[in-house]
């Protein structure tokens, strides 16, 4: 049977007893605004039964307020409260409120798209543009805090380190820079290589912390931060690097645009295994729990997977994005069962997901 039905008039057509569980993830997978409301014209009474099945297992909607892609999630959390913070190409930081889907506020500034958001403390995040500057923001204020300068070109990402006040920033200059959140001044320079740096993240080896990085020369580079040397290099990768994320002391996974998810030991740097479903490159990554995570692409999927094994990774249900949305940028996940993707149709998607075992 065919895997890209596209229309509710092609599903109509579909014999009931050739239907499989199967058939209708693929049938899901193409849903958009427009077939969810005709799938109640479908004819038959079987398949609208089990079509609804599916339907039900995931609830979505959009928040709207940026006018241009976003390109950045952050997730805040107050009691009784769910926010939701968004950095966009429109040059703008804005703030939702999860329950009531309203703008709260809109933070302006930077002069050039906003790539990246980091929260400092309760009461402060980072965010970097392209304007090269990373910029400390007041929640309770609408005015930057502080500007850091030091970055010679776009800074694309930031992550917060364990050892307090401090802030690690990665841009296309080559350069990783360690902030002082305190004193407002750069602690150290890192040039690992000749990259555009895309992704960083700090992890935990033996209870030692590394920063991880990732970018445009295909490579991984793990700097230990207490000697401040390179301590590995994982190669493999044929394109970019946007995304990883550590899943055990030993493992970490990644995904690039050239379209796959490697899993990498990061005790030698060897990959373990290549996971090859989307069909255009990946482009971030969620660790969810236990055995579980998500991908985004630019084939404007969310892809489900479940770590059997190392070397059995199953891809067992995708999520598409509306078709204008052509990248998805980031995910994140907000409480237990509530995921959001954000791309280049300007709108944050918000997923309640159910059993999937129902």
């Amino acid at each position: 049977m065919n895997n890209e039905i596209t229309t509710t008039k092609e599903v109509s057509k579909l014999s009931f007893r050739k239907l499989k569980v199967a058939s209708f993830t693929n049938i899901f997978q193409f849903l958009n605004t427009e077939h969810v409301m005709a799938c109640k014209l479908i004819k038959n009474k079987n398949v609208y039964k089990y079509y609804c099945q599916y339907l039900k297992k995931i609830k979505f909607y959009s928040i709207r307020g940026h006018y241009d892609k976003i390109n950045c999630l952050v997730y805040i959390r107050e009691i009784n409260k769910n926010y939701i913070l968004s950095a966009s190409s429109d040059k703008t930081i804005k703030i939702f409120n999860m329950s009531t889907c309203q703008l709260v506020k809109t933070f302006y500034g930077h002069s050039g798209p906003v790539w990246s958001l980091t929260l400092i403390t309760k009461d402060l995040f980072a965010s970097g543009s392209s304007d090269n500057t990373i910029k400390i923001w007041n929640f309770e204020k609408d005015d930057c805090h502080k500007t850091l300068e030091g970055h010679e070109s776009a800074v694309i990402c930031l992550t917060n380190l364990s050892f307090e006040n401090y802030l690690a920033s990665g841009s296309k200059d080559s350069k990783i820079i360690l902030w002082n959140i305190i004193k407002y001044e750069k602690v150290l320079v890192i040039e690992p290589g000749f990259c555009s740096f895309y992704y960083l993240k700090e992890i935990n080896i033996n209870n030692l912390p590394y920063l991880l990085a990732g970018g445009s020369n295909k490579n991984l580079f793990m700097w230990n931060l207490f000697k401040n040397e390179l301590e590995l290099r994982f190669i493999g990768h044929r394109d970019e690097i946007h995304s990883f994320f550590q899943y055990n002391k030993d493992t970490i996974i990644s995904g690039s645009t050239d379209k796959t998810i490697k899993i990498w030991d990061v005790n030698n740097g060897d990959c373990l295994n290549t996971l090859r479903h989307h069909t255009e490159g990946v482009s971030c990554l969620l660790y969810l729990h236990d055995q579980f995570f998500l991908s985004g692409s630019l084939d404007s999927t969310i892809k489900f997977w479940k770590i059997n094994a190392i070397d059995s990774i199953d891809c067992f249900f995708t999520i598409s994005i509306w078709s204008r949305c052509q990248v998805i940028s980031d995910i994140r996940l907000f409480q237990k069962e509530l995921i959001a993707g954000a791309g280049e149709d300007n709108n944050i998607h918000i997923y309640r997901i159910f059993s999937f075992d129902d």
